[in-house]
């Protein structure tokens, strides 16, 4: 039988980032150590628009490609649902530039995005009727943000991008709204 996020698991690699863990079945899984294996991801609309996040992505590709607006979730919290609404609120504003009070945002759940991860992101919508995002949001400073920027696109757009986080999402208001 194939055990997950056991006590047991052997770590076999880990950096302030991540960690590489290994069961005693030898099944080999990443775990989100900056924030417990929990991320946010956040999806802005208006009509048929998304707020698209346009940043690189150096595990895929070195060019700046559209992908979800997502961030780590602070360890230090241990009501997940309540930190992670606090950094969905974060996020949307480190990213875009966009200030809103957390009661607009509404959850759509929780995804694991990959089989080779324990990370549970915790996603949420926002309809952004009159908001733009700012020419040059404050981001994180890390390097992995230089460059990035956010944008309206289409709804095709937004499917047509290869970051499962944003069809999950879009998924799920497609659901909510039936």
């Amino acid at each position: 039988m194939l055990t997950i996020s056991s006590t047991k698991d052997l770590t076999v690699y880990k950096n302030k980032w991540l960690s590489v863990k290994k069961t005693p079945d030898n099944y080999y899984y990443v775990h989100e150590e900056r924030s417990k294996g929990h991320l946010v991801a956040v999806l802005g609309w208006r009509g048929k628009e998304i707020l698209g996040r346009y940043e690189r992505c150096p595990a895929h590709s070195q060019k700046i490609e559209l992908c979800s607006l997502t961030g780590g979730i602070d360890s230090r919290k241990s009501n997940w649902q309540q930190a992670a609404l606090h950094y969905a609120q974060k996020e949307l504003e480190e990213e875009s530039g966009i200030k809103v009070s957390q009661n607009r945002f509404v959850s759509l759940g929780t995804v694991k995005h990959s089989k080779s991860a324990d990370t549970i992101v915790h996603l949420f919508s926002i309809e952004l009727i009159k908001e733009e995002p700012v020419e040059n949001p404050k981001g994180d400073n890390s390097e992995g943000e230089k460059g990035a920027y956010c944008k309206w696109v289409s709804l095709k757009e937004a499917i047509d991008c290869k970051d499962p986080l944003v069809h999950a999402m879009i998924l799920m208001i497609l659901r909510s709204n039936q």
